[in-house]
């Protein structure tokens, strides 16, 4: 595949994440565990296949994208529920569906690790970027808020 063609199959991954998220309504913890889950995936992914071709990777595909200075100073507004009880009480369903639509695209679409890790980079900074306003228990199970031109 060409260049233009990657491109075509990661918009169509962040289409149907986008499409998926609105459908189901997903809270922001639910988007935050699944995409914080195929960042760890596809790092790991590609830098085994870069150390394994003696290549070396650029910092900014293999770190967080970095927030604005008032997010990146954020004090930690949230002080409530204990992950672990936050966990228990996810829509594990809900999350599964989004997992197996992020992978399904990928795989289906044959969208390179590098290109799809860079879609996920991007929802990374977008639920980092809430979590981090986060002030109560129920602003984590409040939908995802998805800007209009993402």
């Amino acid at each position: 595949m060409e260049s233009h063609e990657f491109e075509i199959v990661a918009i169509a991954l962040q289409e149907n994440m986008v499409n998926l998220s609105k459908q189901l309504s997903l809270p922001l913890i639910e988007a935050s565990l699944v995409v914080s889950k195929y960042t760890k995936q596809l790092t790991a992914n590609i830098v085994d296949y870069a150390h394994s071709k003696g290549e070396v990777l650029p910092q900014s595909i293999l770190a967080p994208l970095p927030l604005s200075d008032d997010e990146s100073n954020a004090d930690e507004n949230y002080s409530g529920m204990p992950l672990e009880k936050i966990i228990d009480v996810v829509d594990h369903e809900r999350m599964d569906i989004f997992d197996t639509l992020i992978r399904t695209t990928i795989n289906i679409q044959e969208i390179p690790i590098f290109d799809a890790l860079v879609v996920l980079r991007t929802w990374e900074k977008l639920v980092r970027e809430q979590l981090v306003r986060v002030e109560s228990v129920g602003q984590l199970f409040s939908p995802l808020n998805l800007p209009e031109d993402f």
